[in-house]
Parts: C-alpha cells; sequence; structure tokens
C-alpha cells in the first residue's frame, strides 16, 4: 500500500504575546483582591510565570519551515535546512487558532509542537488540524 506524504510550509510562527500579558495580569488582579496585603508577592510572581510562560511558548514553537505529514501513521517530519526532529504524533488539542501536539520519535525521545493558524495556508492548517485531532 501506497501512502502519500502531504508537505506543510510555515512562516512566522509566532505567538502574540497580548494574549500571555493579559492572562498575567488578569490572574495577578485577581490575586490582588483576594491578598492585598502581598502585593509585592503577586506582581513579582505574575512577572515570573510570564517570562517562563514566554521562554515556555518560543521552545516549543518552531518560526519556520516545513512539515512532512503522513496520514495514516500520524507521522511528522520538522525540518528548517535540515532535520530536526520526526515523529509520530501522540496527542493533540486545539484551541482556537492554536495546535499543539506530541510527538514520540521511534527512540523514545518526547517534543511538543504548538503552531498557530495564520503561520500557514487555511488549507494545511485544516489538514494539519485534521490528522493531528484524529490521532485521539
Amino acid at each position: 500500500m501506497i501512502e502519500s506524504a502531504f508537505s506543510i510550509s510555515f512562516q512566522n510562527n509566532i505567538l502574540d504575546h497580548k494574549l500571555i500579558v493579559v492572562c498575567f495580569i488578569s490572574l495577578a488582579f485577581i490575586l490582588f483582591l483576594i491578598f492585598p496585603s502581598i502585593w509585592w508577592s503577586i506582581s513579582a510572581l505574575c512577572y515570573a510565570g510570564y517570562l517562563f510562560a514566554l521562554k515556555h511558548t518560543t521552545k516549543i514553537m518552531p518560526v519556520s519551515g516545513d512539515l512532512v505529514l503522513i496520514e495514516q501513521d500520524a507521522w511528522v517530519q520538522l525540518s528548517d535546512k535540515e532535520v530536526i526532529f520526526e515523529g509520530v504524533i501522540r496527542h493533540a488539542q486545539k484551541y482556537a487558532s492554536i495546535i499543539t501536539f506530541e510527538l514520540y520519535s521511534d527512540c523514545g525521545k518526547k517534543r511538543r509542537l504548538m503552531f498557530i493558524d495564520n503561520a500557514m495556508d487555511p488549507d494545511s492548517w485544516c489538514h494539519l488540524s485534521r490528522i493531528a485531532l484524529q490521532v485521539r
């Protein structure tokens, strides 16, 4: 049986930081209402959380590159100028215009990836979403 591979090129896969900022400002406001006497701790904690979230999202979001997908096996190869990672999609979640999934390679390594919809054309986004979410 011959399996067909689908190639997706993506660019500017960068999350808008306003979403993260609004989340942590809302958290700080709610905590300040509950515990007003430790406002300085709340501010420091929320700022540290923001920095951690920013670091984590830049780690799991490749800015540009190519994805090669084999639909039946849910196999994905991520490459830039060379192969960065390849594996099988084991778990995927979609949040509005963001999709995250975990890839497991043959040697047991795990990698989490996140993509936004405007990083690729709409047909590729639909195809990637369909393949990733069928794994469940």
